[in-house]
């Protein structure tokens, strides 16, 4: 094919930035050029050497996530799109989770405080259905949501 780089080279530089998923890199190498059965053996090699691991990808893609509020449902969803299978992202996120005793009810009451402040007047239906629609925009799963809103009509 003429190619100036073996999979692997190609493969290495394009990690070396930040963290990928197994799919990202087979994409990667696919739009480089390369046969699947290059791709398959070298993206294998990565994995089998550490350099790839989908389960620390979504650790790291969760610690990003939860810090900027987002709920489970769009952490999954994200996650999905590139690529990762939807059982190490379960796990994942519930491993996570429990390690770091993520609260998704006080973060969405912390985002219905936002909105709620930064009205001009009290919350009523206007502010419950803006709240309902930023959380759900969020990820928030549908229960969570309707605690909050259970609460602020307290």
């Amino acid at each position: 094919m003429g190619q100036s780089r073996t999979a692997a080279e190609q493969l290495a530089k394009y990690l070396s930035p930040r963290m990928r998923t197994a799919e990202e890199a087979k994409q990667h190498l696919r739009d480089k050029g390369f046969d699947e059965a290059e791709i398959r053996e070298t993206v294998n090699e990565f994995i089998r050497l550490g350099y790839l691991n989908d389960a620390d990808y979504v650790r790291a893609y969760c610690e990003y996530a939860y810090d900027k509020k987002r709920g489970r449902k769009r952490i999954a969803r994200e996650l999905e799109q590139k690529g990762i299978s939807p059982d190490v992202i379960r796990d994942g996120i519930d491993d996570f989770v429990y390690e770091n005793h993520v609260n998704e009810d006080a973060a969405a009451q912390q985002i219905a405080d936002r909105v709620l402040d930064e009205a001009a007047q009290p919350a009523g239906r206007r502010q419950a259905a803006k709240i309902a629609r930023k959380l759900e925009g969020l990820g928030y799963e549908s229960g969570t949501i309707l605690r909050v809103l259970d609460r602020i009509k307290e």
